[in-house]
Formats: structure tokens, C-alpha cells, sequence
């Protein structure tokens, strides 16, 4: 069995899309229209109405944090002054 490649992100796919560079934003829809992108702490089995809302709540918070500290242009993560 091949494997084929995935998208495994933790973050809201819309902050991934916007922070990607061009060539990473190309890929990010190919995968999406295979249904290829995957948050590991969402299920859809999982219906419990607190664990729903703690899961918006940690996106939301990712969108704070995205604002507050915006990755460096590029996406070169090894300029970013929050890393040094």
C-alpha cells in the first residue's frame, strides 16, 4: 500500500492557509479536495457538547496567538525573534 500524503494540523485551516507560503497554499487545496487534512483532536463520533465548545474555544485562541505573534514573512520559522 502506498502511502499517500496528508495534512495533520491542530490549528483552523483557514490560519494555515493564510500564514502558508504560495506553493504550500497550493498543496493545502489539493489535499483538502482529496479530504486529505486531518485535526487529530477532532471526531465526528465525538458529540460531547463540552468538548465541542473547548475545541472552538482552542481555535479561537490559535487565532489570538496568530495575531499577537505573527510568523515571520516567508514562513521561515528560524527568523522568528520569538524563536531566539
Amino acid at each position: 500500500m502506498a502511502k499517500q500524503p496528508a495534512l495533520h494540523t491542530t490549528l483552523p485551516l483557514p490560519l494555515v492557509k493564510k500564514h502558508a507560503s504560495p506553493e504550500q497554499r497550493r498543496r493545502i487545496v489539493e489535499l483538502a479536495e482529496q479530504g486529505r487534512i486531518v485535526n487529530p483532536f477532532l471526531h465526528d463520533a465525538d458529540g460531547d457538547l463540552r468538548r465541542i465548545l473547548y475545541q472552538r474555544a482552542v481555535q479561537a485562541k490559535a487565532y489570538r496567538t496568530y495575531r499577537q505573534y505573527p510568523p515571520p514573512a516567508g514562513g521561515d520559522l528560524r527568523k522568528s525573534a520569538q524563536l531566539r
